[in-house]
């Protein structure tokens, strides 16, 4: 199996020096077995890790291209996350925290609190329970249909992580709550720390990321709640504004605000 993986890089990576290889150039380029060559670019292309032109060269396909595109994303989305998470918790005093969905999983990109700097919070874990969560919440509130069964196979129903959604049916209907409003919440079980959270899209128009925060549930003054979450809303478009630069969306959209 290892000879396999080491005989396919070989290839990839020969095919990653030029626009364009013929089979012969392949062959000869590799060293490999002529009939070994044959039969991993031919897997290679039914995978899509490979193409063949209508000339018969080949060169490297889509699917590669694609995951370098996500190493990319995820690498602009995390130093993105960490840089907001730090200014968001040094201005608002409380802890800030920007996660991300994928396999069924809600995974941090970044946590922060402003009680003593602010300072990523390195040691906290990546993964937690996805309903236990405002940001958990909200990204499952805006995963597709086999995303979420995904979610569901993982960690079956909230249970306790959410006791107010019993069922299938009322989980959904407070999931598709939350995609209507864009905003996701939770308290805790005492009620002193209310979480919120907003989504952060992405330049294709998806929700990438949720950006949540911890605060006192009693605010100071009247208003103070919709100002928090309006900041927070304001810090998710700054991410959203800044993806779309630096991935080569062009500019961010001009604000539509009256």
């Amino acid at each position: 199996m290892i000879q396999v993986v080491a005989k396919t890089a070989t290839i990839l990576n020969l095919l990653g020096t030029r626009d364009c290889l013929a089979f012969t150039e392949v062959w000869q380029g590799t060293g490999l077995n002529k009939t070994t060559v044959a039969h991993l670019l031919g897997t290679l292309q039914q995978l899509g890790y490979v193409e063949k032109n209508a000339d018969g060269r080949y060169r490297i396909g889509p699917q590669v291209l694609e995951l370098a595109q996500q190493r990319l994303r995820r690498g602009i989305l995390s130093e993105l996350a960490e840089a907001q998470a730090l200014a968001l918790a040094g201005e608002l005093g409380g802890t800030v925290t920007i996660a991300a969905f994928g396999m069924g999983e809600r995974y941090k990109l970044a946590k922060a609190s402003g009680e003593a700097g602010p300072v990523l919070d390195e040691a906290s874990g990546r993964k937690s329970n996805i309903y236990d969560t405002a940001t958990g919440r909200l990204l499952l509130a805006f995963a597709d249909a086999s995303e979420r069964e995904q979610a569901l196979a993982r960690h079956g129903m909230p249970g306790i992580h959410w006791p107010e959604v019993p069922d299938q049916d009322r989980l959904f209907a407070a999931l598709d709550a939350i995609r209507d409003s864009g905003l996701a919440t939770k308290g805790s079980p005492d009620g002193s720390i209310e979480s919120v959270a907003v989504p952060v899209y992405g330049p294709d128009g998806h929700v990438w990321a949720a950006l949540g925060s911890s605060v006192s549930a009693g605010f100071a003054k009247p208003g103070d709640s919709k100002r928090h979450v309006a900041r927070l809303q304001a810090a998710a478009k700054q991410m959203a504004n800044a993806l779309m630069v630096r991935l080569g969306a062009g500019r961010p959209r001009p604000s539509t605000d009256a």
